[in-house]
């Protein structure tokens, strides 16, 4: 089984300095770097997202923890932690924001 220890430390450490990030402490240029750097990285993110969760549905990993579902968009949306009620409905818009190719690939 695959684990991570690069990406468990990325995840605590952005949680701590978002726990800690007070933006009324900035001056606007410095909030507008901020926010070009976090857009990067929200941007990274998504990226390694989207590529596990091909990975899943490639791999039909989901069947053990989506009970047996095929759509490819409640992968997405099980792999965001999000569970969509109506799947006829709310996959489609799953699919798109999780699946969808990047521009920056």
């Amino acid at each position: 089984m695959f684990e991570c220890a690069e990406l468990g430390e990325i995840r605590q450490k952005l949680g701590s300095f978002s726990a800690r990030f007070d933006a009324d402490l900035l001056e606007g240029a410095d909030a507008a770097a901020v926010v070009k750097v976090a857009a990067a990285i929200e941007n990274m993110a998504a990226s390694v997202k989207a590529e596990a969760a091909r990975r899943v549905g490639a791999t039909h990993a989901h069947r053990e923890w989506n009970d047996g579902r095929r759509f490819s968009g409640a992968v997405a949306c099980i792999c965001a932690g999000k569970r969509a009620q109506n799947p006829t409905t709310r996959m489609p818009t799953c699919r798109q924001r999780y699946l969808a190719p990047t521009a920056d690939r």
